[in-house]
């Protein structure tokens, strides 16, 4: 029995570990704010990280939900490469436009909910935020290469040196920048940690991923997001358009990079073409349904 039981504590008891280790790397930035800043600065930057959080409750969170079960199931099929390879590409797709719509109309949606202006300033800190929680997505996936192997120690030992380094950079940082202290030592944190499980999870399984394609989408997150500050000041209506705009050039613009597989392109086609015409509807939500 003991033998039996001792293969499961040594997988499971590490992440433990990691989880507590994780809120630590969530939660620490606003403990010391607490007694670095004033009670208005973390107000703020609550709010501000509050509103980037839908991207880790409606994307993060459920596709760790939904994804973990079935990359289990898909790790010993054969030809698996190419599914967690592009699982992770479109993953990120949807991470990085997801984010960047709404780091783009943070300043429109909390404007809206807060009735004290002293918040409004909260939206500088949503792009911050939704950066690092893209750096975050990432990294999970990379970390199931070390599940997949039974090496849950070194999710432990890498979250935890994150969380204690990520509590030292706050330290640093908050009296010199403030809010925005925090919001670039998470940013530094989250990217460190996703290079990190990128260097170990790639000694015990690697499908190739696209790492080119990742680096381009959130660079062009980030160049679109930087084009609309230029159309600051503008009247609300405009600039509502322009960053509707901004959101919707994402893939048209990855298309001109040449992001896309001709394989890919000819399902997008033959997606457009499925669904384009209403009359069709109840016909393909039937067909899918009955797959």
């Amino acid at each position: 029995m003991k033998t039996e039981i001792a293969p499961f504590f040594r997988y499971g008891f590490p992440l433990v570990f990691t989880t507590i280790s994780m809120y630590l790397l969530s939660l620490g930035d606003r403990y010391l704010m607490k007694y670095m800043l004033d009670l208005g600065d973390v107000g703020v930057y609550s709010l501000g990280y509050k509103i980037a959080t839908v991207t880790n409750i409606l994307v993060i969170q459920s596709f760790q939900t939904g994804f973990l079960p079935i990359a289990y199931r898909m790790y010993e099929e054969p030809g698996k490469e190419r599914f967690f390879r592009k699982t992770l590409t479109y993953y990120t797709f949807v991470l990085v436009i997801f984010s960047l719509a709404l780091s783009l109309f943070s300043e429109e949606i909390i404007t809206f909910l807060s009735r004290d202006e002293e918040y409004y300033i909260a939206y500088t800190i949503v792009p911050l935020i939704s950066l690092a929680l893209i750096f975050k997505g990432i990294q999970y996936v990379f970390s199931l290469s070390l599940h997949f192997v039974k090496n849950t120690k070194y999710n432990a030992f890498i979250v935890l040196s994150v969380a204690l380094f990520n509590l030292l950079l706050n330290y640093l940082l908050l009296p010199a920048m403030g809010i925005y202290g925090a919001g670039l030592a998470s940013i530094t944190s989250f990217l460190i940690m996703l290079i990190v499980f990128r260097i170990y999870a790639k000694r015990f399984y690697d499908p190739g991923y696209e790492i080119k394609k990742l680096v381009l989408m959130i660079l062009l997150g980030i160049g679109l997001y930087l084009v609309s500050l230029l159309f600051k000041g503008l009247p609300v209506a405009p600039v509502v358009l322009i960053k509707g705009l901004m959101v919707i050039s994402f893939p048209f613009i990855l298309y001109l990079f040449g992001f896309y597989e001709r394989i890919e392109l000819e399902r997008i086609r033959g997606a457009i073409r499925k669904w384009s015409k209403p009359a069709k509807w109840y016909k393909n939500l039937k067909d899918f349904r009955d797959k």
